[in-house]
């Protein structure tokens, strides 16, 4: 029989085994780990059915920079794409922006799009106007938010298909700046998103939109990669994402025909649950259009990626 003492020794000793398989937050996995991960998420999900589905994250610059003059140009390119879902950033609510460019959509012959949109969080950002919003083809038939701090906020939707099934799609503006106070600041909302996205789960295909504010490499990115989420420009491109793939910052200017933006900063990330499969065919850095004096649509280019959702 153990005595007492060699019973505590017992304990400390499977704790201490224990506390050595908790990953740090340098050890979330990247790339190819974060498919593994997807996979296992709902591992007994099944599916019925498969659709195409094109998700694009826009960044609409709130209402700075001739924003009307803009918005002709950023609906020349929805129109031209044909998104079925659009995360947007940057939208001035207080200006009615989803519904002048619904509205202009419509009078290029394009279907409005249903919108979730929520300002930013606290007094000083619901004052500001601007928030975030979810442009969806198909109905949302659920709505939920996250604040996120700083003047932060992250959105959930699931959107029925037409096809009977349903799928959900979590968009989110991370904080800006640069130094490693920012970067644990958008990684602490990252966390909140992916939280987000966990709570309201029903093991149904994720779609995550984004101007993380951040690089592929970064803390808050690696979390969302540990979470599951697959950075599709990347899993199309690859390598050669890092040459391709840059979106910020784009110069608003007359006369500004040649753009070289430096960072990728945008991203469309989707989730599998189980057989439920999001699996990025293609994807493509848009909304480079400008009118005739060399002015762009927006201070961002724009992301599309088109998805095989399982349902």
């Amino acid at each position: 029989m153990l005595s007492m003492g060699q019973r505590w020794l017992g304990v400390l000793a499977a704790l201490a085994v224990a506390g050595c398989g908790v990953s740090t937050e340098e050890e979330e996995p990247v790339g190819t780990d974060a498919e593994e991960i997807s996979t296992a998420r709902c591992a007994g999900t099944t599916a019925r059915a498969k659709a195409r589905i094109k998700v694009m994250t826009l960044n609409l610059r709130h209402d700075s920079d001739e924003w009307k003059r803009r918005f002709e140009l950023i609906a020349d390119e929805i129109d031209r794409v044909d998104p079925d879902v659009i995360g947007l950033q940057e939208i001035e609510i207080g200006a009615g922006q989803s519904g002048y460019l619904n509205g202009l959509l419509a009078k290029r012959g394009h279907a409005k799009y249903n919108v979730y949109e929520k300002r930013k969080s606290g007094f000083r950002g619901y004052f500001t106007g601007e928030g975030v919003g979810i442009m969806s083809r198909w109905p949302i038939v659920e709505e939920h938010h996250e604040d996120t701090g700083n003047m932060r906020i992250s959105l959930f939707a699931r959107v029925k298909h037409p096809n009977g099934g349903f799928f959900d799609v979590v968009n989110t503006h991370l904080h800006n700046g640069g130094g490693e106070a920012n970067d644990a600041e958008r990684l602490d909302q990252a966390k909140q998103t992916v939280g987000l996205a966990n709570r309201w789960s029903d093991c149904y295909a994720t779609v995550l939109t984004g101007d993380m504010n951040a690089s592929p490499t970064s803390p808050a990115m690696k979390h969302f990669a540990g979470a599951g989420f697959v950075d599709s420009y990347e899993k199309v491109h690859g390598a050669d994402a890092a040459r391709t793939g840059n979106t910020s910052p784009v110069v608003l200017r007359e006369g500004a025909f040649e753009q070289s933006p430096r960072r990728r900063i945008d991203f469309v990330l989707g989730r599998r649950a189980g057989a439920r499969v999001a699996t990025p065919l293609s994807s493509a850095v848009v909304l480079k259009n400008h009118d005739a004096k060399g002015f762009y649509p927006s201070d961002h280019f724009a992301v599309m990626t088109t998805y095989d959702l399982g349902f």
